[in-house]
């Protein structure tokens, strides 16, 4: 049983609320007659106290609950502090308004853990046959689903089988596997027992995996089935203790976890995990992300996605990677901390993701969100714009409560295409460094590329130019991003992410220019390019052009020219030395593009298959 009483969440435990009214204090008391005369003031003169109220900000509710409290010593509850949403630096806000609509003013459960492991054994205990984790499989639908107190049993038995590994608090375990069940419940394993684990990029090539794992300074690597040859390589260039996840077999138990998180390591607030950045300037940096700033995260998310998670059923559909942000903080611990369910591919290294295959697991799981990045959702509204398959596209999106999306700017069309099918979108801004979004647009709304900060934070402006006036563009700078990461953890090069002796809750550089568009009546944000020569791509992934033009240069006499503005870069223009080039032969030419491919992730080919063009 569960009763809102003003800003006060009342929990009665089940089988209890009827014996409430039997603990009231002693009849004659002095307890019972200060509590009986206070609580009969307060009702008889209701009138007067809401003038009070009006006039000198006397709240009577929350003394009520204290009230009720006195009455029963087994009724939990737990104060829920109303923030001040602080009005971010030229940016118009409703202090009391969420950015979904209908949410203003709603009070909802606020988890008091302080971990993450914490996070899931609250959550056993006040849902425990709730379900949690999904696993869904192309053609075959969901194929298991696992509630909280299942899932917090399979990660105490993970505990123990990593206890037996040796696997200690504070030591530094490199993860290598793809979004697996396995991975989930050993990620809060070694985050209970207090380790740190570290989410390589199987995306990566073998050499840069390398230095992930040194960067890290990982004594430990888990593995899972698809990457035990890769590992096997890796253990041998570092020294660390291989780990293989299909070692270890677990069920779904119903035992509660020992307590966690801070009881376990002795750290005030711990490093829960450790990710990397994309590696797009240079080898990846290593990124240590605090539970407190991951779930600072989750309460921010919370809020401004409140709407969608107090629907019945709630879920999210995400299927990225699982080393990046938004995998981890938006639909894997922000569902812990909403209690809403989350979704995993069956074999994901066998099926990978298109448009089809995530339209599909929303028809099937019905998630109240789905979360990706633009070219999935240009993929959508193409399809809707004429496709063979745009009824079945619109009733699955259409019955979504909204698309989120992050990563890189999305076509102005794309909104139109989808409000015509009764499609919400919303973006979001966030960084690995951030560990998760911290700007937000407004759901539904006619420009999808428009932001502002969270309640609490405010933004500036370095400005480009050297101009003593307030610049409207400019690198943005956050002010107050509580997780925002302090440094890259020692070894990892990387730009600075804020000033000298600053903090970065303070004031921290995001690399990413920004400038200020008046719209609705407000300002907003909206997001121009990186500050860097970075490439961003749809998929929200970015490409380094520079190392690639070093290698053409030297082998090939490259002359090169970048044509536009230089926020962003949008093309590249080689011209290779004719003379040079009649030397050269095709094998040659192809020879020195996997060169190339090999200095750069996956998904960043230069050519796979190529003309030439001649200019007169």
């Amino acid at each position: 049983m569960a009763t809102d009483v003003g800003l006060c969440s009342l929990e009665l435990p089940s089988g209890q609320a009827s014996q409430v009214g039997s603990q009231l204090p002693d009849f004659g008391s002095a307890v019972f007659w200060r509590d009986y005369l206070i609580f009969v003031t307060l009702l008889v003169g209701l009138n007067v106290a809401v003038r009070l109220n009006a006039t000198v900000e006397f709240q009577p509710w929350p003394f009520l609950a204290r009230l009720a409290l006195s009455c029963s010593k087994s009724v939990s509850f737990t104060w829920k502090s109303v923030e001040d949403a602080a009005e971010p630096a030229k940016v118009v806000r409703n202090p009391n308004e969420s950015l979904v609509k209908g949410c203003a003013g709603r009070t909802c459960w606020v988890p008091a853990a302080k971990t993450i492991p914490a996070l899931l054994k609250e959550q056993a205990a006040r849902n425990p046959d709730a379900t949690f984790l999904e696993i869904w499989a192309p053609g075959r639908g969901i194929t298991r689903s696992l509630s909280f107190r299942q899932f917090a049993g399979m990660v105490q038995n993970a505990v123990g089988w990593l206890k037996a590994k040796g696997l200690v608090a504070q030591e530094h375990i490199g993860i290598l596997s793809q979004d697996t069940l396995e991975y989930k419940v050993l990620l809060l394993a070694c985050m209970q027992l207090g380790a740190v684990p570290v989410l390589l990029s199987w995306r990566q090539p073998l050499a840069i995996q390398e230095a992930m794992l040194s960067a890290a300074k990982c004594t430990k690597l888990l593995a899972s089935c698809h990457y035990e040859a890769a590992a096997k390589q890796l253990v041998k260039q570092a020294d660390v203790q291989l780990l293989q996840m299909k070692n270890m077999t677990f069920e779904a138990g119903q035992g509660q976890s020992e307590e966690p998180g801070e009881e376990t390591d002795g750290y005030e607030n711990p490093v829960a995990v450790i990710l990397f950045t994309s590696g797009s300037t240079s080898t990846p940096k290593a990124v240590p992300h605090r539970h407190s700033s991951l779930l600072w995260n989750c309460r921010n998310i919370s809020r401004e996605k409140s709407e969608a998670v107090q629907f019945p059923n709630a879920g999210t559909v995400c299927f990225l990677p699982n080393f990046h942000a938004i995998a981890l903080t938006v639909n894997f611990i922000f569902n812990l901390y909403a209690g809403i369910r989350c979704a995993v591919l069956e074999a994901p290294e066998s099926n990978p993701v298109t448009v089809d295959l995530l339209v599909g697991a929303c028809k099937d799981l019905g998630p109240t969100v789905l979360s990706t990045v633009p070219w999935v959702i240009e993929a959508i509204c193409k399809e809707l714009e004429g496709g063979e398959k745009a009824a079945s596209y619109s009733a699955v999106c259409g019955r979504l409560h909204h698309i989120a999306f992050a990563g890189a700017q999305l076509p102005r069309h794309c909104s139109e295409v989808c409000s015509m099918h009764g499609i919400r979108l919303q973006v979001d801004y966030g960084q690995t460094e951030l560990g998760g979004p911290l700007l937000f647009g407004r759901l539904g709304a006619e420009r999808a590329d428009l932001l502002q900060p969270v309640p609490g934070a405010t933004y500036s402006f370095r400005s480009l130019l050297n101009s003593s006036e307030e610049p409207r563009r400019g690198e943005l700078v956050l002010h107050g991003a509580q997780s925002a990461a302090q440094a890259y953890l020692r070894g990892s090069q990387g730009r600075p992410l804020t000033g000298p002796g600053q903090l970065t809750a303070e004031e921290y550089w995001t690399g990413d220019i920004f400038e200020e568009v008046e719209w609705d009546g407000s300002t907003w944000l909206r997001h121009v390019s990186r500050s860097d020569d970075l490439l961003v791509h749809t998929s929200g992934e970015m490409t380094n052009p520079l190392p690639m033009e070093k290698v053409l240069g030297v082998r090939l006499g490259l002359r090169a020219c970048v044509v536009g503005d230089r926020f962003p870069r949008p093309l590249l223009v080689l011209g290779i030395d004719a003379e040079r080039a009649k030397e050269k032969s095709a094998s040659e030419l192809w020879s020195t593009i996997e060169e190339c491919n090999a200095l750069q992730p996956e998904w960043h080919v230069v050519l796979s298959q190529a003309q030439l063009w001649g200019l007169g």
